[in-house]
């Protein structure tokens, strides 16, 4: 049984990411079932033919809670507007009996605490959790939530937060991992000793649905950021801009565009750049579309974040495109992008960013990558000792 409240949804990289690890089980023998949250709007025409016959709705009850915290600014961590009552008055309807593991999917959220009560309760049940986000190691929700809250209650918060994530890894019976040295970092604070596996990966499913688009651009090479930006960022996006104004000022030639992020965009329509294009909200076939017609991947991530990951470079090499990624040096970014020559790193400080740049742009390198750079990062590899392990439980 898989529990997770995003699935499918064509926009939402979590619901791909289960639809993606629905089929890898399913292929490797595994009857699946899912649990997911009923909401009409997030089932696009494009994605609905892949909600399975099979997937258990749950409807939201805090809908009324999640508006009002909008308009008030108030920043709770997931586990604040929890659905583990909703999921568990589903679950607990079924016949549970009938499954072998629950294979929860999340960041600090209420997915993985149903996995443990459902384990508790059901003692045939193993338990595996997916943490799609750092959970207690997430600066970028560490710094929303202490921006928008009293230090006293986030304090109390992050610490009733560490308890139950404490308690969640004693009793896991397998943990997946976006990065390895995200792994590691929780074998130290936790002392956690089971097996930790990494999940991250690309897929060509979705390939499928791409179109052609008749755009082209005059200056090449093509760098695009495609996605969303998260909070915190404006300070790398501003002096990446700076660095394209200044080199675009000296003559050297590309074009950027942006698809997606309404927030970069506005920023970059405001910078004094010539060759930049934006495209706004898109669906994720045309986003992917777009994809086809850069050169070059931007991906961000902060500098604390060395442990984490921006899974856009796995969209990046699924469609064979080199990647620059502004993000930490030695990080788990870093080591995958040197592993296969798939990109490269470019520096927070200003100058050093230029320069790199400069060269990069002005290199002879064929920024198309090949089968051979790409091929570990491919899911059904990165699947294979995942299933192996499951059925070993």
């Amino acid at each position: 049984m898989i529990v997770s409240h995003f699935y499918p949804n064509g926009s939402v990289v979590e619901a791909k990411n289960n639809y993606l690890t629905l089929l890898e089980l399913e292929k490797n023998g595994f009857d699946v079932d899912v649990c997911t949250f009923e909401n009409k709007k997030m089932y696009p025409k494009n994605v609905k033919h892949l909600v399975p016959k099979k997937t258990k709705f749950f409807s939201n009850k805090n809908m009324y809670y999640s508006f009002l915290r909008k308009k008030i600014h108030f920043a709770p961590l997931t586990l604040e507007f929890s659905y583990v009552k909703d999921f568990l008055e589903v679950l607990n309807g079924s016949d549970m009996l009938q499954y072998s593991f629950v294979y929860t999917v999340f960041g600090n959220g209420s997915e993985h605490i149903v996995g443990m009560k459902l384990k508790e309760k059901y003692g045939h049940l193993k338990h595996i959790a997916e943490f799609r986000d750092p959970w207690i190691h997430n600066e970028i929700a560490k710094k929303y939530f202490y921006d928008y809250n009293f230090k006293f209650y986030a304090n109390f918060k992050w610490k009733q937060l560490r308890d139950i994530q404490n308690n969640l890894m004693s009793k896991l019976d397998l943990l997946l991992v976006e990065s390895n040295m995200h792994g590691e970092k929780l074998r130290q604070d936790f002392n956690y000793n089971k097996d930790i596996l990494f999940c991250n990966g690309y897929s060509n499913l979705f390939n499928e649905e791409v179109i052609d688009l008749n755009i082209d651009f005059l200056s090449n090479p093509v760098i695009g950021f495609i996605g969303y930006t998260y909070y915190g960022y404006d300070d790398v996006i501003a002096t990446f801009l700076e660095v394209l104004e200044e080199l675009e000022s000296d003559g050297v030639s590309f074009t950027f565009i942006s698809v997606g992020d309404n927030h970069f965009s506005r920023l970059a329509s405001s910078s004094k750049l010539k060759n930049f294009y934006a495209f706004s909200k898109v669906s994720y076939p045309k986003a992917l579309s777009f994809m086809k017609k850069i050169d070059i991947g931007l991906a961000l991530i902060l500098e604390s974040y060395s442990h984490n990951i921006n899974s856009k470079i796995f969209e990046y090499m699924q469609n064979k495109k080199f990647t620059i990624a502004i993000a930490p040096k030695d990080g788990e970014m870093d080591k995958i992008l040197k592993e296969n020559a798939t990109g490269m790193l470019l520096s927070y400080d200003k100058n050093k960013m230029k320069e790199e740049l400069r060269l990069l742009l002005q290199s002879e390198v064929n920024f198309k990558l090949n089968d051979n750079q790409i091929q570990k990062y491919n899911r059904s590899n990165i699947f294979k000792p995942i299933v192996d392990t499951i059925k070993s439980l």
